[in-house]
């Protein structure tokens, strides 16, 4: 009997597999092609997300109007909470900093952690996963905005008053250089809202929650993966809290948009039926 799982599929899913020696060869090409995959979409979409990068003075607009909502729930916390971090041993930031710009490489580990022992369940976040850049790209477009560490020094007559919130840019501080236009595509620096650094480490949670056999475990990893982002992003200085909440809002959004479409879409991939032997004898195999 399949185990049940937070995230459909269900049905007929084998749920946990693990292949064999003689199917490894086929897994491991699969994986490189997913990775690549991840890789050229994430590119497409900071091209479009470039094309987004608004006036800077709209986009510290933005930022005094989410202060102010967050000022009048009396929860602008971020300053304090960053300056309290950094007041630790010299290694948490530089570690907090590593996570932030690196947070991907642990996205395709776990990702590729539940292609290989939980592959249906895969197929259907990874579609989740795509369906959370679509839903996140028009945000923005509707609402740039300018994140917590250029506050410090807006550099535009009116905005003077942001100094106060004197945040750290940590990883222009202390490294790694994350922020580059060195880079294949460059970033907009004014997609503060929504954080898909805390969507799609949400996302990740989800994979690996997948790939475990223990509810609570998976539950767990969720929970301590988002929050520790979420923690992140504001000591790093590069959101704010309604960030964090618009990143996990697309999340669910792209949950329920992929939950109400059929699963598998009704196409003809010419590999879905080769990899789909191939779990079907990993189930079928006798377990040692």
């Amino acid at each position: 009997m399949t185990q049940r799982t937070l995230f459909r599929p269900g049905g007929d899913d084998p749920g946990i597999l693990v292949p064999t020696v003689r199917q490894l060869p086929l897994k491991a090409l699969y994986i490189a092609s997913q990775i690549l995959l991840f890789m050229g979409l994430f590119q497409i979409y900071k091209s479009v997300r470039k094309v987004s990068i608004p006036e800077a003075e709209y986009a510290f607009r933005n930022a005094r109007r989410l202060l102010d909502v967050q000022g009048g729930l009396g929860l602008n916390f971020e300053l304090s909470l960053q300056q309290w971090y950094l007041d630790l041993p010299h290694l948490f930031i530089l570690g907090a900093n590593r996570v932030y710009a690196h947070y991907m490489i642990g996205f395709y580990v776990v990702s590729m952690i539940c292609l290989v022992f939980a592959p249906r369940r895969y197929s259907y976040l990874r579609r989740t996963f795509f369906i959370s850049m679509l839903v996140a790209l028009p945000w923005f477009y509707l609402f740039p905005l300018a994140p917590p560490r250029f506050l410090a020094d807006p550099g535009i007559p009116g905005f003077e008053d942001l100094a106060r919130y004197s945040f750290m840019d940590t990883l222009e501080q202390y490294g790694p250089i994350y922020f580059s236009e060195d880079g294949l595509v460059s970033a907009n620096r004014f997609a503060a809202m929504p954080s898909m650094h805390c969507g799609w480490a949400m996302i990740g949670g989800f994979f690996l929650a997948s790939a475990v056999p223990w509810r609570w475990a998976g539950l767990t990893a969720v929970a301590i993966i988002s929050i520790g982002m979420g923690f992140t992003v504001m000591v790093t200085g590069n959101h704010y809290w309604l960030d964090i909440i618009g990143g996990w809002f697309v999340v669910g959004i792209s949950l329920a948009i992929n939950r109400a479409l059929p699963f598998p879409l009704p196409i003809r991939w010419p590999w879905r039926h080769k990899l789909a032997s191939i779990d079907r004898q990993t189930a079928a195999a006798p377990s040692h």
